[in-house]
C-alpha cells in the first residue's frame, strides 16, 4: 500500500461534513487535525459542526482554533480548505508558505488579484494546488455528454425546489445563489 496521506481539514462547517465520507472511506488518507474558530455548534436545520465535531467524526488526532499549529504540523502534508469563501484565497496563500498540498473547494479566489497571488504562490511553493469543482464530474454532466457531443455554446442553469425560500440554511440562503449559478460544462 502506498504511503498514507496525512491532512488536516481547515473550516468545519457545513461542507466539511459532505467530504467526511469521502475521507473516512479513502483508506490512503489520514485525517490527523482538524481547524475552526468554532468548536462544537448546531445549525438551525441542526447539522452539528465544529473541529471538534469533524475530529470526532473523522478520528482526528487533535481539534484546534490555530492555523499555525496546523500549518507547521510535520505530520500535516496536505489541508483541505472548506472555510467560507472569502478566507479561501489568505488560507491557501498561507498553506503554500507551509509548503501543505491543497484542496481547496470553490472558488478559490473572489478576485482576479487573489487568483493571481494564489497562482504566484502555488508557482513558488511547487506545492500541489486542487479546487473542488464537482460538478465536472457529476452524474448530470456525465448525462448531458452523452447528449450533446459537440456543442457550440452552454448555459446551463437548475432550479432546486425548497419549500423554506426564507431559510438561510437553504439553497437560496447565503452564498446559495451564487453556488448554485457558477457552473459551466467542459467537454
Amino acid at each position: 500500500m502506498a504511503k498514507r496521506l496525512n491532512i488536516a481539514m481547515i473550516g468545519c462547517g457545513g461542507i466539511s461534513g459532505s467530504h467526511m465520507p469521502n475521507i473516512l472511506n479513502t483508506p490512503e488518507m489520514n485525517l490527523v487535525a482538524t481547524m475552526d474558530p468554532v468548536e462544537e455548534g448546531v445549525r438551525p436545520n441542526g447539522r452539528r459542526i465544529g473541529a471538534k465535531v469533524r475530529a470526532e467524526e473523522g478520528n482526528a488526532d487533535y481539534h484546534t482554533d490555530d492555523l499555525d499549529r496546523v500549518l507547521s504540523d510535520p505530520d500535516v502534508d496536505a489541508v483541505l480548505v472548506f472555510s467560507t469563501h472569502d478566507t479561501h484565497a489568505e488560507l491557501v496563500q498561507k498553506a503554500c508558505a507551509a509548503g501543505k498540498h491543497i484542496f481547496c473547494e470553490k472558488p478559490l479566489a473572489m478576485t482576479l488579484d487573489e487568483a493571481r497571488a494564489i497562482q504566484k504562490a502555488v508557482h513558488e511553493s511547487g506545492v500541489l494546488l486542487m479546487g473542488g469543482w464537482w460538478f465536472k464530474h457529476s452524474p448530470i454532466t456525465r448525462q448531458l455528454r452523452e447528449v450533446i457531443h459537440q456543442p457550440y455554446h452552454i448555459f446551463f442553469t437548475c432550479r432546486v425546489k425548497y419549500e423554506k425560500p426564507d431559510d438561510p440554511e437553504g439553497p437560496y440562503g447565503r452564498d446559495g445563489i451564487l453556488d448554485c449559478a457558477g457552473y459551466n460544462l467542459h467537454w
